[in-house]
């Protein structure tokens, strides 16, 4: 398969250059992210300001190229203008957990979410971190995202948009192999010291 590959932490983050490397073991991938770091870009675009893109050295399995812009404007330029075909987006591996809400706010989410719209397969990935630490390992992240889309490559053919039938079975089949454990969005919230953001309210008024 032809796959983009895009983060919101960066073109030099850890987790998509082990991603990029795993993947590109078995299929065609171009790496597009941002020049610099862009959590919690949510679904934002660029539309006052030029979008640069360059060309990085990552690995000589694959091209790279780093985007002064967002997750989802890299998501856009990987489908629109450097790569051809693409069958998946896959956007991670985020430094650090997206549960629940979080995943509004997700600039790695987004950046899937944008492939979609564009009804090309996507998926998110993040990772739990030890956030005292900055040597973590996304070797087992990376490995278990090339489980998935092998399942779904090889096992079954089928498309991941329009049809939520196709989409169940796929994630069946997924739990069938044990990949994937299916759960509610829960809610999480943001905090400041010991308060709560809701407490903030008056530096709003």
């Amino acid at each position: 398969m032809r796959v983009l590959i895009t983060n919101d932490d960066g073109i030099n983050a850890r987790g998509i250059i082990t991603l990029a490397k795993e993947i590109s073991k078995k299929h065609e991938i171009i790496v597009v992210a941002p020049r610099e770091q862009k959590s919690a870009s949510s679904h934002s675009i660029s539309i006052h300001n030029p979008i640069k893109i360059r060309e990085e050295k990552i690995d000589d399995n694959f091209k790279a190229y780093s985007l002064v812009g967002t997750p989802a404007d890299c998501t856009q330029a990987g489908l629109s203008l450097l790569g051809k075909n693409i069958d998946l987006v896959i956007s991670g591996i985020n430094r650090g957990l997206n549960c629940g809400t979080d995943i509004l706010y997700s600039g790695t989410v987004s950046a899937a979410i944008e492939g979609a719209i564009y009804n090309v397969p996507s998926i998110a990935i993040s990772m739990e971190v030890d956030w005292e630490r900055e040597d973590e390992d996304y070797t087992k992240a990376a490995n278990w995202i090339s489980k998935i889309i092998d399942v779904a490559h090889n096992t079954v053919t089928i498309e991941l948009t329009g049809d939520d039938s196709k989409i169940n079975a796929l994630i069946e089949l997924m739990e069938d192999y044990g990949i994937v454990e299916i759960v509610r969005t829960g809610i999480t919230a943001l905090e400041r010291g010991d308060k709560n953001i809701t407490d903030y309210g008056e530096y709003f008024n």
